[in-house]
């Protein structure tokens, strides 16, 4: 389906839609429907490289976000589900249950800005719904469960966990580096 969105200053609604994602939605060879083939678009990944001036532990999510209430469809809802096993390495630990991830995901990745290998934790793919267009002008959720502006801002930044919702620290100093990951 095509977003649309509103002109703030004129109130005209028009398509977001980008002409690569006409074109593919205008190809008989890549038929959803008929050949089980879903093309998606990212809507954002969230990359935190920085704590407390140190990028050797570093996090990163993939967010999926709909507005005006928009539910996902089946087809998207397993797709986010599959890319979300796949980009999660976040541990089980005693206060949280591990959602679903593949096996053997990798915590220690190469930073091409650190130019070294660094620590990275992985949490998935998320959805984030909003009321209207932005968290300033209606309800806010995560994963279903109904936020507030300020908990986006935190989860986007880090500081809570994205499944969990509970504040995350990701200072490495305060820990030894092998007990972030454990």
């Amino acid at each position: 389906m095509k977003e649309q969105i509103e002109c703030p200053h004129c109130r005209m609604v028009f398509s977001n839609e980008t002409a690569f994602s006409r074109w593919v939605r205008q190809q008989k060879d890549l038929d959803s429907n008929r050949d089980g083939i879903v093309l998606c678009d990212s809507d954002m990944i969230v990359h935190r490289y920085k704590f407390d001036h140190d990028r050797l532990y570093q996090c990163i999510m993939l967010v999926e976000l709909k507005r005006h209430g928009a539910e996902l469809t089946d087809s998207q809802r397993d797709t986010l589900a599959v890319f979300g096993q796949f980009l999660r390495n976040d541990k089980k630990t005693s206060c949280k249950n591990r959602r679903a991830q593949a096996e053997n995901r990798p915590s220690r990745v190469f930073s091409v800005m650190s130019n070294k290998v660094v620590r990275c934790r992985a949490f998935g793919a998320h959805l984030l719904t909003l009321e209207n267009t932005t968290p300033d002008n209606g309800w806010v959720r995560w994963d279903k469960a109904d936020i507030t502006k300020g908990q986006l801002i935190k989860l986007l930044r880090f500081e809570l966990h994205p499944e969990t919702l509970r504040p995350m620290d990701g200072r490495s100093h305060h820990y030894k580096t092998s007990r972030l990951f454990d």
